[in-house]
């Protein structure tokens, strides 16, 4: 997700920043003995171009976010370790799942986070950081049928699918799955829950060794 914005923030500093500089010196022009000139309909036109180009970079960039599993999925674990270190309460937790899931996502969000579906952290011991590591997708084509997956309406060959995520606090670690379903508003939450033998044998994660780790710090 901030690799993506990095993007689009270097985008729009190569796309505007030359076109202010180029025609900067056309907008105020200066022909002595005469005093400087403003030229209103220049600046305007420039503008609007400006304006015009954060426009279209920041609608990719919305674009972007919400129709990449990775930014999904990212953006859903970055949450949680959020709610782990305190600075997201349950409710806020709760209210981004709520907008950014289908219909049925709060049933399993709320049983899962009433459970024992959190990491243990030692009554009064508030880590000073959260990190977690995204797996690849896994597809109807590997979770149709198998035991251990809710099955649902397969929509098509890429849609519904399952991800997981791993949380460690530095004491210790737990395997969160999503189930994602792509839409016109790109992709929504639509299941959560604890990990179990079946989801970690089926979706593809890194070791925790090999794996690129997100770091939330407190």
């Amino acid at each position: 997700m901030k690799t993506a914005l990095m993007i689009y923030i270097a985008m729009g500093v190569l796309s505007i920043v030359p076109l202010i500089l180029f025609n900067i010196r056309k907008i105020w022009v200066r022909r002595p003995p005469d005093p400087i000139q403003f030229k209103a309909s220049r600046f305007c036109v420039i503008l609007v171009l400006c304006i015009g180009i954060g426009t279209f970079l920041y609608a990719g960039y919305q674009a972007t976010i919400h129709n990449r599993y990775e930014i999904a999925t990212e953006r859903f674990a970055q949450q949680h370790a959020q709610f782990l270190l305190g600075q997201t309460s349950r409710e806020e937790f709760r209210a981004f799942v709520e907008e950014n899931g289908t219909d049925q996502v709060l049933s399993s969000f709320d049983e899962t986070m009433n459970g024992t579906g959190e990491l243990e952290i030692e009554a009064g011991v508030q880590p000073l950081s959260v990190k977690f590591m995204l797996s690849s997708w896994c597809t109807p084509r590997y979770w149709e049928g198998a035991e251990g997956f809710e099955q649902v309406e397969i929509l098509d060959s890429e849609n519904p699918v399952y991800v997981m995520y791993v949380l460690d606090d530095g004491v210790s670690q737990e395997y969160y799955v999503l189930r994602m379903v792509n839409t016109d508003q790109g992709w929504k939450y639509d299941w959560f829950g604890p990990a179990n033998e079946q989801h970690r044998q089926k979706i593809d994660m890194p070791t925790l060794l090999n794996g690129k780790w997100y770091t939330v710090k407190a």
